[in-house]
């Protein structure tokens, strides 16, 4: 209920008439906001997060479209998920298939960042007649090996789960602005209070989920050699935009 109530807050603040309904895929239920009319774009959020996180934007998107963002499995709203062992090219295409199909889009374009980045570019190399356009905002593991000094101590397989247990297990607004500082944008002071509310949130009801992924993603030398996409990203047809 309180992250409910602070996504909510952020609504109210920033895209008041967003829609917001509960979406069934094939391996669980997770939510979606949607705003706007005209063609559609589906953002997708990065690891750690949820749809929450692109709220302030929608307004200004939803001008000229109908956006859609979603919360990915064990993220925002979404029933919790165990990332452990899943091999996260083959749950990427499921789940944003599914999210289409029940949407009824044949297309769509696709606008990501972080590890959502990673999750639009392996489904637009395995169904590219499903994406009319990629935008990736920001570095998606899968170029580099390298990630935050944070997120490296997270994916450690000896401690890193009783670290991050204890790192997100008392979450505040100042203490995920500074993480969000560390990680994710240039400007922390700039993020709203409501924003940062609804992290704190998200971090207290989805913590085992979120450190499943990081464990899954991370290990001692970087990002896992597995998802490094290589040569394959000049292999997407589908219009790129980093």
């Amino acid at each position: 209920q309180a992250l409910q109530d602070a996504q909510n807050a952020l609504l109210a603040r920033f895209a008041p008439e967003t829609r917001v309904r509960r979406l069934p895929w094939s391996g669980g239920e997770t939510q979606i906001l949607e705003l706007g009319d005209g063609n559609p774009i589906l953002l997708v959020h990065g690891g750690g997060d949820g749809a929450y996180e692109w709220v302030p934007f929608m307004p200004l998107l939803a001008r000229r479209h109908r956006v859609l963002a979603v919360d990915r499995p064990g993220h925002g709203l979404a029933d919790p998920f165990d990332y452990d062992g899943v091999d996260l090219a083959r749950h990427a295409n499921t789940f944003l298939g599914d999210v289409l199909d029940w949407l009824e889009l044949r297309s769509v374009a696709l606008v990501s960042n972080s590890i959502g980045g990673w999750w639009s570019a392996v489904f637009a190399l395995e169904q590219p007649s499903r994406v009319s356009r990629l935008v990736i905002a920001g570095h998606p593991p899968g170029v580099t090996r390298d990630v935050p000094l944070p997120l490296r101590i997270l994916g450690s397989p000896i401690v890193g789960k009783p670290i991050g247990r204890l790192m997100l297990g008392r979450p505040s607004r100042e203490g995920n602005r500074k993480f969000w500082g560390q990680v994710l944008v240039a400007y922390p002071a700039n993020l709203p209070d409501e924003l940062l509310d609804v992290d704190v949130a998200h971090t207290r009801r989805n913590r085992d989920s979120t450190l499943s992924l990081v464990r899954r993603t991370v290990g001692p030398g970087g990002v896992r050699k597995e998802l490094l996409l290589g040569e394959r990203w000049s292999a997407l047809e589908v219009p790129l935009l980093f």
